[in-house]
């Protein structure tokens, strides 16, 4: 019979061939930079993810192990732990608490106590300390620290649907685990990810691993979604006659241009965004803010198709300023 892979192995059915090429071992760095290897048996790297979760005041680690079945395995002073759910991520407390970023149909922190690590065995986990306000689906939290002073900090890169291509947004989540509650929260940038987290409990500063896209697929995605909202934006803004409603959409597509304005794409698609921006600007009628960033292009982006465009809009506008200047004077 053949082993699914994705269930647990049936000791009445073994699999034919154990592939045995990669082998997790467990170790720890010494200051000296020696690796000391820890007394847990090594894992097959087939299906089998491990994390290693420092107990930095304790000088100590908990090993946390996450097969394709659960349950997820916490080791901790040679003591067994089991959870029922999958762990995307765990800390410790400083009073040796293990704190886990838990999905049993809802993503939350709960809590371990150091009296069920001690124990071992199945871990009843109970209501969670805070729930997170996210959808599973196209995200996973890469990263979770608790810090000195009773918070924690979760990390989750968001997979925004509306992109034509796949893209991401990460959110940092403050939680306070006294007040078991959400405090806090701050969206970074689409196209952009966080892996893991930090904490100094000297600064409370956060530090993280970070990547940002810079694909040309995914530049001229965000270019097309741009130039749709702006469509959006700008057509209310020509078509409304009512002064409030007609001003108020004004402000609004006034205030996506900012938006984009202060945005930054990689090479020479970053020229054809202010060229998206600019070419709104006249649309709304705003010459002064359209001649600004033309100028910009033609001074960034020389000898450019981008520079070439801006350029010739530039001149037109000379020439139509000049046009109505001699329009004026005829008596």
């Amino acid at each position: 019979m053949a082993a699914d892979p994705f269930k647990p192995v049936d000791p009445q059915c073994p699999p034919a061939q154990i592939v045995d090429y990669l082998k997790w071992r467990f170790v720890k760095v010494t200051p000296e930079g020696e690796l000391l290897p820890l007394p847990v048996p090594a894992g097959n790297g087939i299906g089998f993810d491990v994390r290693i979760i420092p107990d930095r005041r304790r000088s100590d680690a908990a090993i946390l192990r996450r097969n394709r079945s659960l349950p997820v395995v916490v080791r901790y002073k040679d003591v067994d732990t089991y959870l029922p759910g999958w762990v995307f991520a765990a800390d410790f407390d400083r009073d040796g608490n293990l704190f886990v970023v838990f999905y049993n149909g809802i993503f939350g922190i709960y809590r371990v106590s150091k009296e069920a690590l001690a124990q071992g065995g199945d871990a009843t986990l109970g209501e969670p300390i805070a729930q997170l306000p996210v959808q599973l689906g196209g995200l996973e939290p890469y990263g979770f620290v608790v810090s000195c002073d009773g918070f924690a900090y979760v990390a989750v890169n968001l997979e925004l649907p509306e992109y034509p291509v796949p893209e991401k947004q990460p959110q940092i989540f403050k939680v306070d685990l006294a007040a078991r509650a959400v405090v806090a929260d701050r969206l970074l940038g689409v196209g952009e990810d966080l892996y893991n987290l930090a904490l100094s409990c000297q600064t409370n500063e956060l530090w993280s691993a970070f990547r940002y896209g810079d694909s040309p697929y995914l530049s001229a995605a965000r270019l097309g979604i741009w130039r749709r909202d702006l469509d959006r934006a700008i057509a209310p803004a020509l078509t409304l006659t009512h002064g409030q409603e007609s001003a108020g959409a004004r402000a609004k597509a006034s205030a996506l241009l900012q938006e984009i304005g202060g945005r930054s794409l990689p090479g020479p698609f970053d020229a054809d965004r202010l060229l998206l921006v600019a070419e709104a600007w006249v649309m709304i009628s705003d010459r002064a803010e359209a001649m600004r960033i033309y100028e910009l292009v033609a001074e960034r982006f020389p000898n450019s198709v981008g520079a070439r465009k801006a350029e010739e809009w530039i001149r037109s506008d000379a020439e139509a300023q000049a046009a109505e200047q001699r329009i004026k004077q005829t008596p």
